[in-house]
């Protein structure tokens, strides 16, 4: 199954993206809500595909993208930016924030 991490710190976007994933992708998501949430889950998995949030400063998506250039495990990983979803899902319960479909 593929695995796709997604940056969003917004919990109604989060929770959009999730019913999205889980309704029209054959994927396990994962959601984490900064950039340094997403490096420490790549050190332990590396997606197959990472979203990010469109609101994710340039500074931090510049870094990320440094980042991982000089990951040889993710030589493979595209990176794509959430679009800003019409009418966001309610605020979901997340906990730690990062949680999984």
């Amino acid at each position: 199954m593929a695995l796709v991490l997604a940056i969003e710190p917004d919990p109604r976007q989060a929770a959009t993206l999730s019913r999205v994933v889980r309704t029209s992708v054959r994927a396990k998501l994962v959601v984490v809500d900064s950039k340094d949430a997403a490096l420490a889950y790549i050190a332990s998995a590396v997606p197959d595909l990472l979203l990010v949030s469109a609101l994710l400063p340039p500074r931090d998506e510049d870094e990320l993208t440094r980042r991982l250039k000089n990951l040889d495990a993710a030589a493979h990983l595209q990176t794509l930016t959430i679009p800003m979803f019409a009418g966001a899902a309610e605020e979901p319960t997340i906990g730690d924030r990062v949680f999984e479909i």
